[in-house]
């Protein structure tokens, strides 16, 4: 049996090739469909004033986890203050159970109109939608493992995330959505089960 540290090390080995979407990591990791739920969707303008650093028009925000400031996204993104995009906040569920809790932004000027209709209006997970229109690679900007030891936390804490994912889809060299990712303690308890 591995051991959970190993295991987290493969997991984000897995996540770090650039031809693999994270729906499709998680699938081959937890041998089930995934499925996203839209927790929160809303169009809007990237707003990086001066004094005030807020998002326009809604925020995208995982669970536990905030998403990244205005102007880390735009310089991650390479836009400017004011371009608009989709703020979307999202599970992935592996079969039933729910793996992972997410943020993401998408610029809408880099995306078809039939991509921002299925965004706007299915739970279709942003990685797969993307893929279907032309083509995305996923480039990994940070990973922040924490709390790697299930002894450790405590039963309340089971959504608290063993891993922290920041990631841009692009296309070309041309990003056209960003997201952060909050990979929870079930994928190495699955694992290490599946492991026995």
């Amino acid at each position: 049996m591995r051991t959970e540290s190993r295991s987290l090390a493969q997991f984000v080995a897995l996540l770090r090739e650039p031809a693999s979407l994270a729906t499709e990591v998680l699938e081959e990791w937890c041998g089930a469909p995934v499925t996203a739920e839209i927790r929160h969707r809303a169009d809007g303008q990237l707003l990086v004033p001066p004094a005030e650093r807020t998002f326009g028009g809604g925020s995208a925000q995982a669970e536990r986890a905030p998403f990244l400031p205005p102007e880390r996204v735009a310089e991650l993104m390479r836009l400017s203050t004011g371009a608009r995009v989709q703020f979307r906040t999202v599970y992935l569920r592996a079969g039933t159970e729910k793996v992972v809790t997410a943020g993401a932004v998408v610029a809408l000027e880099r995306i078809s109109p039939e991509e921002h209709a299925v965004l706007s209006t299915t739970n279709a997970p942003l990685g797969p939608v993307l893929a279907a229109g032309g083509g995305v690679r996923r480039v990994m900007v940070t990973s922040e493992p924490t709390r790697l030891d299930p002894a450790v936390r405590p039963p309340c804490d089971a959504d608290a995330p063993v891993l922290t994912v920041t990631a841009l889809l692009c296309r070309g060299t041309m990003p056209v959505g960003l997201v952060r990712e909050a990979f929870l303690p079930c994928l190495l308890d699955r694992d290490a089960v599946h492991d026995a």
